[in-house]
């Protein structure tokens, strides 16, 4: 019989890349300074802040890929919309299994009265909106009335725009359909926008503020952007490249 040959291979090393958090523990036991510490804390913070911003998109890019047109039924003034009760029943559950919540706050200076709709992660990463408008006086409303109407209204399209929640009227349901999903951009394409962003440099508010003017549309993150125009601002940051 021939003799087998046993080659043995040497086991590769494996290059684990050290956590923050990792490198704090290793300073405190070298005693490190206290400026190298809150170095490191910082360093930390910074990529706990990161990867939950990270976690928020993506539980927003499901959220909406899963959300329905919401159909506006009630009747107001010459024109039909979806009473705020109306939008929480059919989202409530929705943003349960996506981790995500909102809550408002209001204060009112003078006449304004500012609503800001605030959703969260279970992550901790946190968006607002805040929409102002003053007391709704007309009809024969008392000065309660009024501002309960404002606020009722502000809530409402601040978490439709929070959340990139789109609503059709009764009339238009024929032609869009209930069940039809908004082809909302997906997490790796907002990831990409915000890396960019970082590269070139550009101010954040003002490259929003170009995307808005060349669709026609008031988006406030860019998670409620839809594929298209996703992709057309990742063009337009690379083209600064």
């Amino acid at each position: 019989m021939g003799s087998t040959e046993v080659i043995k291979q040497e086991p590769k090393a494996v290059v684990q890349v050290a956590s923050a958090q990792s490198l704090i523990e290793m300073a405190i036991t070298q005693n490190a300074d206290i400026d190298k510490l809150e170095k490191l804390m910082a360093l930390q913070e910074r990529y706990d802040a990161k990867n939950a911003k990270s976690a928020y998109l993506l539980a927003l890019s499901m959220f909406q890929s899963k959300c329905p047109v919401i159909v506006a039924k009630k009747q107001g003034h010459n024109y039909k919309y979806a009473p705020l009760g109306d939008i929480v029943a059919q989202i409530k559950e929705l943003l349960f299994h996506c981790g995500l919540s909102y809550r408002f706050e209001q204060s009112q200076e003078g006449k304004s009265i500012k609503i800001r709709c605030i959703t969260s992660h279970i992550e901790g990463h946190t968006e607002s909106l805040t929409i102002e408008g003053e007391a709704d006086t007309q009809g024969s409303k008392s000065s309660i009335q009024a501002i309960g109407s404002t606020i009722t209204y502000l809530r409402r399209y601040s978490l439709l725009g929070a959340l990139g929640i789109v609503t059709a009227d009764e009339d238009s349901d024929g032609r869009v359909e209930s069940s039809k999903k908004i082809d909302h951009c997906d997490s790796a394409q907002v990831i990409k926008i915000n890396e960019l962003i970082e590269k070139t440099g550009v101010d954040l508010n003002n490259f929003g503020s170009l995307v808005n003017q060349t669709f026609g549309i008031n988006c406030s993150s860019f998670a409620q952007y839809t594929k298209e125009q996703a992709d057309f601002a990742i063009k337009k940051l690379e083209s600064k490249l």
